[in-house]
C-alpha cells in the first residue's frame, strides 16, 4: 500500500527541515552557510534558527542581522531566517533566572520587531523564568526545545512537570520533542504523553 504520493506505507519523506544553530563554527559565519543552503534550488532547507547573540543586549542583535540583511546593512534580511537560540547550558550552569535581565530583554524587542522567534534550550529549573518572559510578550512566537528537559534525570520529573505546565499556559509558546537521549528518564512515553495534554498536538 502507498500513500497519495507513491510513498509505501512506513516510509517517512523528509520535505523540508529547518537548520537550527549548533555553533560548529562562529555564529555569523554558521548562519550565512546555513542561509546559503536554505537559498539553493536543490536544498530541503526551509528556514535557519541562527545563533544570535541576544544575551549580549540590542546592539550585539543588530549588528548581527545587519550583517546578514541583503546589502550588508540596510536591506531586508533573509527570508529563511526564522529566528534565534543560544543554548541556556553549560559548566557553570547559567543562573535560572539568566533570561530576565534587561539586556536580553531588549535584544528580544528587536527581535519581535523583525518578526523573528527565539527558541529555549535550557535545564528546566529556568523554566519558571522562561515563561515569565513569554506571557510577557504574547505577540512574539516562543519554541521551547527538547521539553525543557535538557540534562534531566528520574528525580526532576515532578519538578519539570509543574515548570512545564507554567509555559504551556502562554499560547505562544510551540514545543520541540527531539533530543530524548537528554532526557534523562528510562521512558519518555509518560513525558510525551504530558507535553501532549499541556500544548495540545497543535503546538507540539
Amino acid at each position: 500500500m502507498s500513500d497519495d504520493d507513491g510513498v509505501p506505507d512506513g516510509v517517512v519523506v523528509v520535505r523540508s527541515f529547518v537548520f537550527v544553530e549548533c555553533c560548529n563554527q562562529p555564529p555569523l559565519d554558521e548562519a550565512r552557510w546555513a542561509l546559503a543552503l536554505a537559498q539553493s534550488p536543490n536544498s530541503r532547507c526551509a528556514g535557519v534558527v541562527a545563533h544570535i547573540p541576544a544575551f549580549d543586549g540590542a546592539d550585539a542583535v543588530r549588528g548581527f542581522l545587519d550583517a546578514l540583511r541583503d546589502d550588508g546593512g540596510g536591506g531586508a534580511l533573509p527570508p529563511a531566517l526564522k529566528g534565534g537560540r543560544v543554548v541556556m547550558l553549560g559548566d557553570p550552569m547559567p543562573a535560572p533566572d539568566h533570561c530576565l535581565g534587561g539586556a536580553f530583554g531588549a535584544a528580544l524587542d528587536v527581535l519581535e520587531a523583525e518578526g523573528l522567534h527565539w527558541e529555549w534550550c535550557c535545564h528546566y529549573t529556568a523554566l519558571p523564568s522562561v515563561a515569565r518572559v513569554c506571557a510577557a510578550r504574547p505577540g512574539m512566537t516562543f519554541v521551547l526545545d527538547h521539553l525543557g528537559r535538557n540534562g534531566g534525570t528520574e528525580d526532576d520529573v515532578d519538578a519539570w512537570r509543574a515548570a512545564i505546565a507554567e509555559v504551556a499556559k502562554c499560547p505562544n509558546v510551540y514545543v520541540k520533542t527531539g533530543a530524548v537521549e537528554e532526557w534523562g528518564v528510562s521512558d519518555p512515553a509518560p513525558l510525551l504523553d504530558a507535553a501532549a495534554a499541556l500544548f495540545g498536538f497543535d503546538r507540539l
